[in-house]
């Protein structure tokens, strides 16, 4: 989260086997803003919230394509495939 450059790992490739939908996308970042506003200052809470919200959009993005959905602008994977 804060660019340190020490993250080597690869998300979208864990990901993208698993069949989860927008409504695993949703819950998760509904806990993480839940636990980023009670450990965090607020401005750091909505810059960690923020970076959550873009990671999230890609990592949808990702999963459906991995299993041959093809998401418009502002669609979500409405369902696992």
């Amino acid at each position: 989260m804060l660019a340190s450059q020490r993250f080597f790992g690869n998300p979208m490739r864990k990901h993208q086997p698993l069949p989860i939908d927008a409504a695993h996308f949703d819950r998760w970042l509904e806990l993480f803003r839940v636990i980023a506003g009670e450990v965090c200052p607020p401005g750091a809470a909505a810059h960690f919230i923020e970076r959550a919200e873009h990671m999230v959009r890609n990592l949808e993005q990702g999963v459906a394509g991995a299993h041959g959905v093809k998401l418009g602008l502002n669609e979500r994977c409405e369902q696992a495939p």
